[in-house]
């Protein structure tokens, strides 16, 4: 086992992973700085590029692009569509600016140390990972470093460091009322589902054109294509529709289609339109029988490498699914793009929608505390103001360090979520309405960014942990409007800068002043961070 010590310690190298990265490596040129990239492919970027998710979710505002920092730069370069493999070596050549950023690639947290009074993390076991080829499942290998910090950010997925290390909040929608909760997911034994999965595929034989009947094909500034739509097609074609009505049961379905040109002029196109039901994305069949493993996991979900290669092989194996893709206008003519052994090109990993969401108070965690146990409540990202005194997110203005903007994405917990009671197949804002009517008939997604407060990237459970990925503290309804990555990099550029603050002054991030917060966002908007609507 080989020893090594790093001032700020980065687990996930997710957009998150890598803007917490630059920011870090710009204001602390004299500190060492480690990225801890746990994806068996060796890419930055996480869900965004090895994950096959190379669509940009944007919305737009009034004001410009609410999400500036390191993913307005990132967006300058490459677009809302883009090459995975041109963004990986974008965000490398980045960090490769700073010569105190160093990587350990596709290595996994096996376990942690920690101090107490305040109780923080002081050292990490790492051990690699790699895909065992004839299964398909990710592996534990037989390589261990012992890697000690001071200040640690978990900026990944599945919320690791968060969950192992003190955890103080919940899974999935757990916090929402109980009324609009399955039964077994109430009372203090529930278990809350999270958002389906999706596995990204790549086809070839995609057809753009303007207008179609059905959707948009766009093109970037620099000419790669992409193309949303087909909600149409998705509810009324009988091909598709008998399709998920088949295959919903058995944990498939598809959805309407965002879609984009693997880069300019190329052949290939990621697809995302399959949603995969029921997978936990806090659990790794590596760490099944381990402490590692979720005790709380529901019995009908799956671990991600499970779901990974059963999706993948559902693709294989499943004509019907070709041909209910070609149903959408442009894609009558696709076929999948197939690796040496015959499988279809996928991500290397699962697009993950919900994980864990970090609370205020572990007290009192329970259904029905979605506004009063999160440092973004739902009603905030809802009736977001567009002003410093208007809005239900005016508490959070002093504190701000950043802005998250975007519909309230909700893609079904449940195939059955994406039906409405007279049978017919509902997509986006109906979905919304259907499983939270509470919400005062609101269809079109909140009009105004959402000021995200700094409290967000903290835990009060761990001093010296910061929370940017999918951990943040953050309500699980709220979480459906800023899981997408332009909003995860706003965060990652927030705990970068606030990770270059403590070391340089050597303080934990949970125990800033409110001067401490004001110098970190000077910091912010020294670096084009947008703080203000």
């Amino acid at each position: 086992m080989a020893d090594y010590t790093y001032d700020i310690v980065i687990y996930g190298g997710t957009f998150a992973g890598v803007a917490a990265a630059a920011k870090a490596g710009y204001f602390v040129p004299g500190k060492q700085i480690l990225v801890i990239v746990n994806d068996v492919a060796g890419m930055l970027g996480g869900t965004g590029t090895s994950g096959g998710q190379n669509y940009m979710d944007t919305k737009g505002y009034t004001n410009g692009l609410a999400t500036q920092g390191t993913f307005a730069w990132w967006f300058s370069q490459h677009g809302q569509f883009y090459n995975t493999d041109a963004m990986h070596n974008q965000m490398y050549n980045d960090l490769a600016k700073y010569p105190n950023v160093k990587f350990l690639w596709a290595f996994d947290v096996e376990n942690y140390s920690y101090a107490t009074s305040p109780f923080r993390i002081t050292n990490l076991t790492v051990r690699n990972i790699y895909r065992d080829e004839t299964t398909g499942y990710v592996r534990y290998g037989g390589i261990t470093h012992n890697i000690t910090g001071t200040v640690f950010i978990d900026a990944s997925d599945e919320g690791r460091l968060a969950r192992l290390a003190n955890f103080g909040g919940t899974t999935g929608r757990y916090d929402w009322p109980a009324q609009y909760l399955d039964t077994d997911e109430q009372g203090p034994t529930g278990r809350g589902r999270q958002q389906a999965a999706t596995l990204m595929f790549k086809v070839t034989g995609v057809a753009p054109s303007q207008p179609v009947t059905d959707g948009n094909f766009v093109k970037d500034a620099d000419g790669t294509w992409g193309y949303w739509g087909g909600g149409s097609t998705y509810a009324n074609n009988p091909v598709v529709t008998a399709f998920n009505a088949k295959y919903g049961p058995q944990g498939y379905l598809i959805k309407s289609m965002n879609v984009a040109q693997n880069g300019t002029n190329s052949a290939e196109w990621w697809m995302n339109c399959l949603l995969v039901f029921n997978v936990d994305g806090r659990a790794h069949d590596r760490d099944r029988n381990s402490w590692r493993f979720p005790t709380d996991m529901r019995t009908d979900y799956r671990d991600v490498d499970t779901a990974w290669v059963q999706a993948r092989n559902f693709i294989r194996d499943t004509p019907e699914f070709l041909s209910a893709l070609r149903q959408f206008p442009g894609f009558g003519g696709i076929q999948l793009v197939k690796d040496a052994a015959g499988n279809p090109v996928v991500g290397n990993i699962l697009y993950i929608r919900e994980t864990i969401h970090n609370a205020i108070n572990a007290a009192i965690r329970g259904n029905g505390t979605e506004n009063n146990n999160y440092e973004v409540a739902a009603t905030e990202s809802v009736g977001a103001g567009s002003s410093p005194t208007t809005g239900t997110d005016t508490a959070n203005y002093a504190t701000r360090i950043g802005l998250g903007f975007y519909w309230p994405d909700i893609n079904a917990y449940e195939y059955t979520d994406l039906r409405n009671t007279a049978g017919q197949w509902i997509l986006g804002s109906a979905v919304s309405l259907q499983l939270r009517p509470d919400l005062g008939g609101w269809t079109g997604g909140a009009s105004n960014p959402v000021y995200l407060p700094y409290n967000a990237i903290t835990t009060n459970y761990v001093a010296n942990l910061l929370l940017p990925g999918y951990a943040t503290g953050v309500s699980s309804y709220s979480w459906s409007e800023l899981r997408v990555l332009p909003n995860l990099a706003v965060l990652g550029d927030a705990a970068g800068v606030t990770a270059a603050y403590a070391v340089n002054n050597g303080k934990h991030p949970l125990y800033f002043t409110s001067g401490d917060i004001a110098n970190v966002q000077s910091m912010l908007r020294t670096v084009s961070a947008r703080l203000d609507k």
